[in-house]
Formats: C-alpha cells, structure tokens, sequence
C-alpha cells in the first residue's frame, strides 16, 4: 500500500464532484493509482460525453462499470482508512 492520496489531491477531487465533473474526478483518482488504462477509459467516456452533448444511457452504464473498477483497485492498493478517504470524495 502506498500514500498517493494527501490533502491538496483529496480536496481536488471534492472539488471536481461538487462542479459536477464526476468523470473528470474519477479520471483522476485513476491516475493518482497508477491506473493508467482506467484513466484511459475514463478520459474516451468523457470525450465521448462532450462529443454527444449529454451522458447517454449507455456511456452511464459504462461510467458506472469502470467507477466499480475504479473502487476494487482502490480497496487493492489502499489501506481501509485511505480508501475511507478516497470515497468519501465521490
């Protein structure tokens, strides 16, 4: 487990949730693990989003799909009070 988490990135992502960029925030909470294909994916359904004007139906599902990635590499590579943290933020 490793510390990729402080203040200034949790604050970040609160940040991006609350302008309602949650694609953005789960992008870059991928990038802060190191997981580089998830941010990849995140950042196609973004462009896709802006592309097409709105989150479809079917871009929600595959948000939702890579959100739960998303969440099971956390729990992986984060201790339960860092994952607490990074939750928290979504």
């Amino acid at each position: 487990m490793f510390e990729v988490l402080d203040g200034k990135a949790l604050a970040n992502l609160k940040s991006l949730k609350e302008l309602n960029c949650h694609g953005d925030a789960y992008k870059e909470a991928a990038e802060l693990l190191g997981l580089t294909a998830l941010s990849e994916r995140f950042e196609r359904i973004n462009r896709e989003q802006l592309r097409l004007g709105s989150l479809t139906g079917r871009l929600q599902v595959e948000r939702r799909a890579a959100y739960e990635t998303l969440l099971d590499g956390a729990r992986r590579l984060l201790s339960g009070e860092q994952y607490q943290r990074l939750y928290m933020c979504f």
